[in-house]
C-alpha cells in the first residue's frame, strides 16, 4: 500500500466516522445558527462605527474572520480527539501491526480534522450567500465571496487541526492541562497576528486580520477624519446602526497567495512532525517498582474522588436525558453566545435552572431515596 493511498483510507474511515455522531448534528446546527447571527448583525466586523455595504467582497471578508477567530477557538477542541478514541477502542492497536507509517497516520487523522473543520466552513459560506441575498444590498458574485474563504480561513484551519493533532501526542499537553494551554496560545497568536505580522508579513497572519486591516482602515479614514483605528471582530453594535461604505476588497496578489499557501505548508508539517516521538499505541509498559506508603494513600483518595465524580456523571446523564434535543441546542446556542457577548451569559446561567430545580426532588419523587 502506498503511502498516499494509506492516508487517504485512514482519512476517509475516520471522516465518516466523525460523520456519524449525533455531535456533528449540533455542530453543524450551531454553524447554522452562528450564520443566523452574523445575518442579524449579532456578529460582524466594525471598522470604528462603519461596516460595510453587503456585497460580495465585505461579506467574504466578515464571514472569513468570524470563522478563523470564532472557529479556530472552539474548533481545536471539537476535533482534539482521534488518536485518544482510537486508543479507547483499541483500533490504535491494530494500526499498530499494520504496515502503514506513523507520519502517515497522522497526515490522515490531521485531513480528517481539517475535513470537519471545512465542513462547517462550507456551510458559514452558503449561509453567507444567502445573507447577502437577503440583504439585497449588491448582486452576488461567488467567486469574490469565496475567495477569502479559501485563501485565507482554510490555512487557518487546517493549522488548527494540526495543532490539536500535536497536543493530542505530547503527554503533558493531551489532558484539561492542553484545553487551557490552547485558549491562552490562541489569544497570544491573536495579539501576535495583529501586532507583529500585520505590519510586516500580513500574509502570515494565521487568522488573516493583517490582509484585510491596512485596506479597511485606509478607506474608512478616507470618509472619516476623527476615525481613530477602532476595529473589531465578532459582536458589537447592530449592524443596522452603524455608517455604511463601499468596501473595494483585496486585490489577491501572488505575494499573498504563496504567503497562504506556507501557512498551509506549515500546518502540514506540524501534523507529521509528532512521528519523530509518537509511540504508535506500543509503548512498553512501565516496570514495576514498589509504591511508598503516601503515593498509595495518594492513589486511595484519589479513587474515591473519581467514585464521586462518577455519581457526578450519573447525576448530569440523567438530567439530560429527559430533556428534548431543542432545549441543549437552545443551551449550546446561548452558550456559544456568550463567547461572543459576555451580557449574554446570564441567558447561559439561567437556562438550565429548571433542570437543576428537579435535582433535589428526584430521589423522592423517583423511589430511590431508601437506596
Amino acid at each position: 500500500m502506498s503511502a498516499v493511498h494509506a492516508i487517504a483510507g485512514i482519512a476517509r474511515a475516520d471522516l465518516l466516522e466523525r460523520l456519524r455522531r449525533r455531535s456533528t448534528l449540533v455542530l453543524l446546527a450551531s454553524t447554522l445558527l452562528c450564520g443566523w447571527w452574523v445575518h442579524t448583525g449579532a456578529l460582524g466586523v466594525e471598522v470604528g462605527g462603519w461596516r460595510g455595504v453587503y456585497d460580495s467582497a465585505w461579506v467574504g471578508m466578515m464571514m472569513t474572520l468570524i470563522v478563523t477567530t470564532l472557529l479556530g477557538l472552539v474548533g481545536f477542541y471539537l476535533v482534539k480527539d482521534p488518536i485518544a478514541r482510537d486508543r479507547q477502542t483499541g483500533v490504535g492497536q491494530i494500526v499498530a501491526a499494520t504496515p502503514v507509517s506513523t507520519a502517515s497516520y497522522l497526515a490522515g487523522k490531521w485531513l480528517s480534522s481539517t475535513g470537519v473543520l471545512l465542513l462547517v466552513l462550507g456551510v458559514l459560506g452558503v449561509a453567507a450567500m444567502a445573507m447577502q441575498l437577503l440583504h439585497g444590498e449588491a448582486p452576488l458574485q461567488p467567486v469574490v465571496l469565496a475567495a477569502p474563504l479559501l485563501l485565507v480561513a482554510v490555512p487557518a484551519l487546517a493549522l488548527v487541526a494540526a495543532m490539536a493533532l500535536l497536543f493530542e501526542t505530547v503527554p503533558v499537553l493531551r489532558g484539561g492541562g492542553g484545553n487551557v494551554a490552547w485558549f491562552f496560545l490562541f489569544l497570544f497568536g491573536l495579539w501576535a497576528g495583529f501586532e507583529l505580522l500585520a505590519p510586516r508579513a500580513p500574509g502570515l497572519d494565521p487568522i488573516g486580520a493583517g490582509i484585510f486591516m491596512p485596506s479597511l482602515r485606509a478607506t474608512v479614514a478616507a470618509l472619516d477624519p476623527g476615525y481613530q483605528g477602532g476595529f473589531t471582530i465578532g459582536g458589537g453594535d447592530n449592524a443596522s446602526t452603524l455608517r455604511t461604505f463601499t468596501w473595494p476588497g483585496i486585490e489577491w496578489t501572488g505575494r499573498i497567495v504563496l504567503a497562504r499557501v506556507a501557512v498551509l505548508l506549515l500546518a502540514a508539517a506540524i501534523a507529521v512532525v509528532p512521528s519523530l516521538w509518537f509511540d504508535r499505541f506500543d509503548a512498553p509498559p512501565a516496570p514495576a517498582r514498589r509504591r511508598p506508603a503516601g503515593w498509595v494513600r495518594g492513589q486511595e483518595a484519589l479513587a474515591r474522588l473519581t467514585g464521586r465524580l462518577g455519581l457526578v456523571g450519573a447525576e448530569l446523564r440523567m438530567m439530560l436525558a429527559g430533556q428534548p434535543a431543542w432545549w441543549v441546542l437552545g443551551f449550546l446556542g446561548v452558550a456559544l453566545a456568550g463567547i461572543v457577548n459576555p451580557e449574554a451569559l446570564v441567558a447561559a446561567w439561567l437556562w438550565p435552572l429548571a433542570a437543576w430545580s428537579a435535582l433535589g426532588c428526584r430521589a423522592e419523587r423517583d423511589g430511590t431515596l431508601p437506596l
